[in-house]
């Protein structure tokens, strides 16, 4: 970035020309992203995440570049990725399953669908003879879902329902969200604050 009026580099949080003092202003409009549903944007973007759990109950961040059309799928609390392998050619990442998925048919006119996992890189083809795959139904919720509190959402991937609040970390003072996970069918709590 360079000053309107002289020319001189400016760093990018300047406020006035170190130069000849006049102010910056920035004329961009903000951009309004499309995000992938469930996504939230991160700062000002272009990257977006969504929190989501393993088959164990592991937290993990899926991250969507919106400029790179890349995903990234990282364990919560390291924040190193968990993908090991580049999506093949032609695959787009679902966010429900956490793997990438290609669909072709074949001579018989089967639908097959590929699915590769950047985890472990291992592909699995699932067919599907005369029609396409239906929608899943939704999730068959716990017999005690009844009595889950009011501002809890059920969160598809784990099974869990959660509610999210802003808040402090007493234990190092650093602004964020407490997110309080509710295991329906157990009545179990558990709390984890997200750092801001």
């Amino acid at each position: 970035m360079t000053c309107v009026s002289c020319g001189y580099e400016l760093n990018d949080n300047a406020r006035f020309c170190k130069s000849c003092g006049t102010p910056v202003t920035i004329s961009a409009e903000p951009i309004n992203y499309v995000l992938p549903e469930g996504f939230t944007l991160y700062q000002n973007g272009p990257s977006c995440y969504r929190y989501t759990f393993d088959l164990d109950g592991a937290p993990q961040v899926i991250w969507y570049n919106i400029a790179t059309d890349e995903y990234d799928l990282c364990d919560y609390y390291s924040g190193k990725s968990l993908f090991k392998y580049d999506a093949p050619e032609g695959f787009e990442f679902d966010a429900e399953k956490r793997r990438y998925v290609r669909m072709e048919f074949d001579a018989n006119e089967t639908l097959w669908m590929v699915w590769f996992n950047a985890v472990t890189g291992e592909y699995e083809e699932v067919g599907y003879p005369e029609e396409p795959p239906k929608e899943e139904p939704p999730p068959v919720l716990p017999a005690s879902s009844a009595n889950v509190p009011d501002g809890f959402t059920l969160d598809p991937g784990s099974g869990l329902y959660y509610k999210a609040m802003p808040g402090i970390n007493p234990e190092n003072g650093a602004y964020g969200t407490w997110y309080t996970w509710l295991k329906a069918d157990t009545n179990e709590y558990k709390q984890q604050f997200f750092p801001r």
